[in-house]
């Protein structure tokens, strides 16, 4: 699960930090990054993290914001306990963890390395800020009970790792009984293997067209809400809460840049079409004042 990153946003104890890492060797996550952490000190969180995890700790890069932190990754889950209100089409960690392994395992079988996942936590006592979560494409949450919701940043990080791994671990069994199973003779073994192959190497194939970055959805999402703003589209004000479904919507699968072109290419077609259409509304009052300027003048 080499493309796979945590990123911790606002860590306030360098111990939760070593514990982290931790437990992001057991579950095979190779990389942690920091968005400004209230403490980072090696001497605190190097026991936690245990003698195995010192090089782990000396290579987490760090950043000033969630999202310079994403520049580099395709998707993004947001771990948070608040579900209500606009926090719709959440994954339980469970359903996070099928998910994930599924991305990842694809991923690497595409042998795509720049297309990368990031699973980002928020601080200790806050949590993710609304701000942090509108970046994300997808939210997990670890169901709880009502009489404690909340739960240690390394022991929310360890069930979501634990459920990735376990599920990533599966797949992998698949994949190696699917290919000692190659040679029987079974019939109706050998065509359900087949049927099974073609539906993989039909989902590996998809990938191959390189997903779009961070940076390039976000230039995506402007656009289309500059876009729906022109048409008069959205309710005034709050256009950002209002563009909240169409971000869920474009997060269910992996935008291509083929589809991304396409995209971009309607919303300037859009907008230029408006322009000029504008441009003619903005000539024909021009030409409707002089026309009167000079009826005026005449009368006079």
């Amino acid at each position: 699960m080499k493309n796979i990153t945590v990123i911790m946003v606002g860590a306030k104890y360098a111990e939760n930090i070593g514990s982290m890492v931790r437990v992001c060797m057991n579950m095979g996550v190779s990389k942690v990054s920091l968005v400004l952490p209230k403490d980072f000190n090696l001497e605190k969180a190097y026991p936690l993290a245990t003698h195995h995890g010192k090089d782990f700790l000396e290579r987490i890069e760090f950043f000033d914001t969630l999202s310079d932190a994403l520049q580099d990754f395709t998707t993004a889950y947001a771990v948070t306990a608040r579900v209500g209100g606009w926090r719709k089409g959440f994954f339980s960690a469970r359903e996070a963890g099928e998910k994930i392994a599924k991305e990842s395992s694809m991923l690497q079988q595409a042998d795509k390395e720049r297309e990368k996942i990031a699973i980002v936590f928020g601080a200790e006592d806050k949590g993710l800020e609304n701000k942090d979560v509108f970046l994300c494409d997808h939210i997990i949450t670890i169901p709880t009970t009502e009489v404690l919701r909340s739960l240690n940043l390394s022991h929310a990080g360890a069930i979501i790792l634990y459920e990735i791994h376990t599920a990533y671990l599966q797949l992998q069994d698949l994949v190696a009984d699917n290919k000692d199973n190659i040679d029987t003779k079974d019939t109706k073994n050998s065509n359900n293997r087949d049927a099974r192959d073609s539906r993989d190497a039909k989902e590996v194939k998809n990938t191959q067209e390189l997903g779009v970055s961070f940076q390039e959805k976000e230039v995506l999402e402007k656009e289309l809400q500059k876009t729906l703003i022109a048409v008069d589209f959205f309710k005034k004000p709050n256009e950002d809460y209002w563009m909240l479904p169409i971000k869920r919507f474009l997060s269910r699968f992996t935008l291509r840049s083929h589809e991304y072109a396409l995209l971009m290419g309607i919303c300037r077609q859009i907008q230029w079409v408006l322009s000029g259409e504008k441009k003619n509304e903005d000539h024909k009052i021009n030409a409707d004042k002089k026309t009167a300027e000079k009826k005026n003048i005449v009368e006079k």
